[in-house]
């Protein structure tokens, strides 16, 4: 479905009737994997089926881990699909890492934690451990018992070093060139982070900055923006338990919509000046 929807995208701008033909064949695709392969006891993509078309009893971490990142997984299903992907953690090889983290950032009811757990964790399958056993860049594979014969520059390794930029802050383009742009920033627990993402349209720069609870949990979050010039953005903020379709830019509260755990506002624009978003007081 992720090429169909891809394809589509492509042709919008030169054949719209073939554009719509390749979304109506992504969307029937989808409808069937749904209809077909979801294990109605787990809730999980099975691997297949068997010989009367019905899901077999199997789900391996891959038959998750696409659909999700593909954007198939309807949400009443993501809660089983982010409960597995956990219990799995990075089952997969280093090339299949990259879906992965596009799968739990797509999966975003838990705000990028396990994402940023599995970027940040030393098991043997991950970006530290390639570290502890001396990697200077990204490895083939994610150790020598895995591939004896790996190579010690890999780029197909590289996954965090895009998904920092995309899934962490969120930033993504909803026109070519970033003439405009969502930010979605799902950074778990950080405290404070920064990026500076160079796009056609100029450079765009963000600053995250959270407070968090004794407990742990966020209490509040603040986005610093500075956007090209001439280039909108929506930004999407966690909702942190306010009811409020609403957040704080520039010190005043400007009114959004609800997208699942997550307050929006649309079209905001560039200024001389940083923009300063934030979530809105409980």
């Amino acid at each position: 479905m992720g090429n169909l929807k891809a394809l589509a995208e492509l042709y919008s701008d030169v054949n719209m009737t073939h554009s719509q033909q390749l979304i109506r064949q992504a969307n029937a695709t989808r409808d069937a994997l749904n209809h077909l392969a979801v294990s109605p006891i787990t809730r999980l993509y099975a691997d297949g089926l068997d010989s009367e078309a019905r899901p077999l009893n199997h789900s391996a971490w891959h038959a998750t881990v696409f659909p999700a990142a593909f954007g198939l997984a309807p949400e009443d299903e993501w809660p089983a699909a982010l409960a597995f992907l956990r219990s799995k953690r990075m089952a997969g090889s280093v090339y299949a890492a990259f879906y992965a983290l596009r799968a739990l950032y797509e999966l975003d009811s838990d705000h990028g934690a396990f994402a940023l757990e599995l970027m940040t964790t030393c098991d043997t399958n991950s970006w530290c451990h390639m570290l502890n056993v001396g990697a200077t860049a990204v490895m083939e594979a994610w150790s020598r018992e895995e591939k004896d014969n790996l190579s010690w520059s890999h780029p197909w390794a590289s996954a965090p070093a895009s998904a920092i930029a995309w899934g962490f802050f969120g930033i993504q383009p909803t026109a070519p060139g970033f003439r405009s742009f969502r930010v979605k920033p799902q950074p778990g627990n950080v405290t404070a982070a920064s990026i500076k993402v160079p796009t056609l349209s100029g450079s765009i720069e963000a600053s995250i900055s959270q407070k968090l609870s004794a407990t742990g949990a966020v209490t509040h979050i603040r986005l610093m923006l500075d956007m090209p010039a001439s280039t909108h953005a929506t930004v999407c903020l966690p909702k942190l338990g306010s009811a409020k379709a609403t957040l704080m830019i520039d010190g005043s509260e400007i009114a959004g919509f609800h997208q699942r755990d997550y307050t929006c506002v649309e079209n905001i624009g560039s200024s001389a000046t940083k923009r300063i978003i934030e979530s809105p007081a409980v």
